[in-house]
């Protein structure tokens, strides 16, 4: 199979440890990687995959789990003191949600099965390269911008190109009191992006008053931004400032601008001109020294065609611009965005929830979210909610592409299944330190699974090797680190009849 090479400025300075005692396997993933155009080296153990970091600083690495000496999951935990930035990849035969969810939360970036499907393969290293690389733009971005906006310069709204392209813009933007104008679908994160122009302004001292638009009845608009004063009509009380007012020398935000009616628009182009109001029911004129940050899912061009906005007013507004695009053509943001609101919402809902499975990702962006980050954020509560789990899985979601699931336990492997060695068939050796006890039971899973696939296939080698998704020459490696043989009984025996015992090579005939 020939797979289309990634981009060039993906791979460009990437290197790929692969480890994994099966050599002849490590040889294909190598040349595999080499084809999408990552450097590619390989080493047979966790032991010299230590060393090899040391020695040639790989990017990622792709790690079986089940080696002689030291495991995949020792290697990970160390590979992560050393570097908790390196993406490591595990493989492993055993094709279990729980075992993915502990490697996961151990700091694994993905979980992959043997035997190996290219094509997926592809995907997640695609995936883990778009990370480091996001993370390398990231680090730049928010340098430049804590040198310029300082504690306003959270990056919330995604790390994807479309997006720190326009971060990029804030610094300039905040510095002057030119009027700004953004446009987005709703839902793209308009007034978060104000928030941000505010508060790296010299403004930020002072009030941010955000105002919807589409939420002042007809008739109200006057008032509601301008204020009235005591007996400005009958139930006007002691009168009220306004948003205007409200605001001080502070951002007057105002989302949804082109709802404002054709009569008010007047008015609020006069107020952008003058710097100057009269409160409803006053005689005297008051000033205000406020910038304007207007927002719009509109597009206000053919608003002004159709007459339904004023294109002096629009002028007006429009000095600056930024234009947020919406997160169907920016999914690589995805990952980010929903692991933000998970550790926002965990807390608040105070639920030990650490992250999503790696298809849960996947099916979180397989969704085109019409309602862009406030549905995901929205999903994510949602997926909170449902999980029973440390780590949010597919299945918690309730968008994105169903066919996405998780991967479910192999048919021979279920309880029903005659040769499925039972829990209370392996001992858990309390008394041993935890990483000691847990290769003991590991080594002891292996033996039992493959004396058990063995068995079903009545010791036929090629048969069992297909059936556990393992290359023969892997299943035979491990057959002969536990002793076994070909055979039902482990021991060689055919069907019906054990092989008899083999005198011992020093036995004298």
């Amino acid at each position: 199979m020939t797979l289309p090479p990634l981009e060039p400025s993906l791979v460009a300075g990437q290197r790929l440890l692969v480890v994994d005692d099966d050599e002849d396997l490590a040889g294909l993933l190598c040349d595999v990687v080499r084809e999408l155009g990552l450097e590619a080296l390989a080493v047979a153990s966790a032991e010299a995959a230590l060393v090899s970091v040391e020695q040639s600083s790989p990017t990622l690495v792709l790690t079986d789990l089940m080696m002689p000496g030291l495991s995949g999951a020792e290697l990970l935990r160390k590979l992560k003191e050393r570097n908790p930035a390196i993406p490591v990849l595990v493989m492993s035969v055993v094709n279990s949600v729980e075992q993915a969810v502990e490697l996961l939360k151990s700091g694994a970036d993905d979980y992959l099965v043997k035997p190996i499907d290219f094509e997926v393969l592809r995907a997640r290293l695609e995936t883990a390269l778009r990370k480091l690389t996001t993370a390398f733009d990231l680090g730049e971005l928010e340098q430049l911008l804590d040198r310029s906006l300082g504690a306003s310069a959270g990056l919330v709204w995604g790390t994807s190109k479309a997006m720190l392209r326009v971060a990029a813009q804030v610094p300039r933007i905040a510095r002057t009191n030119a009027s700004v104008l953004i446009r987005g679908e709703s839902g793209t994160g308009k007034e978060m992006m104000a928030r941000a122009i505010h508060g790296a302004s010299r403004r930020a001292r002072e009030p941010l008053v955000s105002v919807s638009c589409a939420s002042i009845p007809d008739g109200l608009w006057e008032r509601e931004f301008f204020g009235h004063v005591k007996g400005a009509y009958s139930d006007a009380g002691a009168g009220a400032p306004g948003l205007v007012a409200s605001a001080g020398e502070g951002t007057l935000f105002l989302d949804e601008v082109g709802e404002i009616p054709l009569a008010m628009q007047a008015k609020l182009l006069r107020f952008l001109q003058e710097k100057e109001y009269r409160p409803v029911g006053s005689t005297g004129l008051k000033q205000a020294n406020i910038r304007f940050i207007a927002a719009t899912n509109r597009d206000l061009v053919k608003e002004i065609a159709a007459g339904r906005f004023r294109e002096d007013l629009y002028y007006r507004l429009n000095v600056l611009q930024l234009e947020l695009p919406p997160l169907r053509v920016r999914k690589e943001d995805i990952p980010h965005l929903a692991s933000f609101f998970l550790a926002r919402y965990a807390k608040e809902f105070e639920k030990e929830v650490e992250g999503f499975s790696p298809r849960a990702i996947q099916r979180l962006c397989s969704h085109d979210f019409p309602g862009n980050v406030r549905e995901l954020e929205n999903v994510v509560q949602q997926a909170l909610v449902n999980a029973r789990h440390a780590i949010v899985v597919a299945e918690d979601l309730p968008v994105g592409d169903a066919a996405i699931a998780e991967p479910s336990v192999a048919p021979a492997a279920r309880p029903s299944a005659p040769a499925r060695a039972r829990d209370e068939d392996v001992a858990i050796p309390s008394e041993l330190p935890y990483n000691e006890a847990k290769r003991q039971v590991c080594e002891e899973f292996e033996r039992l699974y493959v004396k058990a696939v063995l068995a079903k296939h009545e010791g036929n080698v090629s048969r069992a090797a297909a059936a556990a998704g393992l290359p023969r020459k892997s299943l035979a490696r491990v057959m002969a680190r536990h002793g076994l043989a070909a055979g039902p009984d482990g021991a060689g025996g055919r069907p019906g009849r054990p092989r008899a015992e083999r005198p011992a090579a020093n036995a004298k005939s």
